[in-house]
């Protein structure tokens, strides 16, 4: 046999490569094809989760595409005697690979004209619109499957609390119980004096900023949908629920199409992120007076604070988050108006977004606009009977959220819109720059029409640990 050429060595690494993609491809789908075994162990079950059978169709097509497209140099490499052995002795020796690489040769042979790819996304919108039809005609038993997964679904997050009570739940009261929401304060560090900060539980680090979880339903939903129950984050500050949002049954929101995403109440102090944090999910549905169903009961791990979603077999939670290095917290400890008439007699929305620059680096008005990240929505009501207090003839906001995640220098802005009479556009807006402070309390105005609006932000690092703030009341030995 004639030694092999640079270029043959070339094509048997290329075939090489695209046979260890196979082989994962293969494993995947493997355990994909288990994973439907087991959802359809049930006698009653007429389908499986979606997601599911899209992932092994999209293996599947993958793989075809892999086999179609390097065809013929498997058929070259096929030709030179021993070089199967090296190349299949990975392989299961009970399967007859060779054989069915020689079958798909020869049909590649006969028909050379690769499939439009036009017509393989039609085929794929023609099963999946079939699939879309066997869902809505769901029969009683096909419930009664879903409504057992739900079950199986609410022990997992039960096995997920009793995990937490036996890893931190104490007699001495180390952690709380379970269902504890946090109680450190977002101002834990506001009162003290600039640049002397001996506590060693103060710091700046990297945090998770919430800016919105959207709802989707998948199936069996109908828009409107009134949502209730609690979505949290843990972190290793305490490990107690830090509430993002919670409703009870009777104060349930409304969520339609074009208006899915949750009012959020939280996070009550900043998300410490220097170690994976937990999201918690409960989620119900009102139907009919009385009766209440599960939409999700979830927990999941982030650790890279990248914008995730959750699925479950009747809707999806989207997370619209961003994480933040070396941070502090800033609380809007208030928004009144104390000169004029009141401004926001058509409704409101109170934003807040972080810049690394000082509000003076741009004078470009535009320009200056761009430099600020995403914008955090505080306060959106739209119509007649905006929240708000008073005292002392001053007019206050009552915001939704108040806590906001800024890095350790730059600008936070609060921006201030009112509605118009059609209520779905701005007719004044303004804004206020704070530079990032520390600790301590910052107070700027701003004028909205005829009115003067005031702004008061609290400013504080966050805790690393709760248990370090037991250092601060050490007692001091004696000599």
């Amino acid at each position: 046999m004639e030694p092999r050429s640079r270029g043959d060595d070339k094509e048997k690494q290329v075939v090489d490569f695209m046979l260890q993609d196979m082989e994962k491809l293969g494993h995947q789908m493997l355990s994909m094809l288990h994973s439907l075994k087991r959802s359809n162990s049930h006698r009653s079950a007429l389908s499986v989760c979606s997601y599911k059978a899209r992932e092994l169709c999209c293996a599947t097509s993958r793989l075809h595409r892999v086999i179609s497209s390097n065809s013929k140099e498997l058929a070259m490499d096929q030709q030179q005697e021993g070089e199967e052995e090296k190349l299949f002795n990975k392989f299961p020796a009970d399967e007859d690979y060779e054989h069915e690489f020689a079958r798909l040769v020869a049909e590649e042979e006969e028909d050379p004209q690769e499939e439009d790819p036009r017509d393989s996304a039609r085929k794929f919108d023609e099963l999946a619109k079939e699939e879309a039809e066997e869902q809505a005609g769901l029969d009683t038993s096909s419930m009664e499957y879903l409504n057992k997964r739900m079950e199986a679904e609410q022990t997992d997050f039960a096995y997920v609390r009793t995990s937490w009570e036996n890893s931190w739940a104490s007699k001495d009261g180390r952690c709380g119980d379970y269902s504890d929401t946090t109680a450190l304060s977002p101002m834990y560090f506001t009162h003290y004096t600039p640049g002397v900060i001996p506590s060693p539980a103060a710091v700046t680090a990297t945090t998770l900023q919430v800016y919105s979880i959207k709802i989707k339903i998948l199936k069996d939903l109908k828009w409107p949908l009134r949502v209730y129950g609690v979505v949290a984050a843990r972190d290793t500050v305490d490990r107690n629920c830090n509430i993002l949002f919670h409703r009870s049954k009777s104060r349930c929101q409304q969520l339609t199409q074009q208006d899915c995403c949750l009012c959020l109440t939280g996070p009550s102090r900043a998300i410490v992120a220097m170690d994976p944090v937990d999201f918690e999910v409960a989620l119900y549905a009102v139907e009919g007076v009385d009766k209440g169903t599960m939409l999700m009961g979830i927990d999941h791990r982030v650790e890279d604070g990248a914008t995730f979603s959750l699925s479950d077999h009747r809707c999806v939670a989207e997370f619209n988050l961003e994480q933040l290095d070396r941070s502090l917290q800033a609380t809007i400890l208030g928004v009144r108006v104390t000169k004029g008439p009141w401004p926001f007699k058509y409704g409101c929305r109170i934003v807040c977004s972080w810049s690394p620059f000082a509000s003076t680096d741009h004078k470009d008005e535009d320009v200056a606009a761009a430099t600020y990240c995403r914008r955090l929505v505080l306060l959106d009501h739209c119509g007649k009977g905006v929240p708000r207090g008073s005292d002392n003839n001053k007019s206050y906001l009552d915001l939704s959220r108040k806590v906001v995640s800024v890095e350790s220098k730059g600008t936070l802005r609060v921006g201030i819109e009112a509605y118009g009479k059609s209520r779905r556009w701005i007719a004044r807006k303004d804004h206020i720059d704070f530079p990032v402070h520390h600790c301590q309390i910052s107070m700027r105005e701003c004028s909205l029409g005829e009115a003067t609006v005031e702004v008061a932000v609290a400013w504080s690092l966050l805790v690393n640990e709760k248990a370090d703030l037991l250092l601060d009341y050490a007692p001091m030995s004696g000599n």
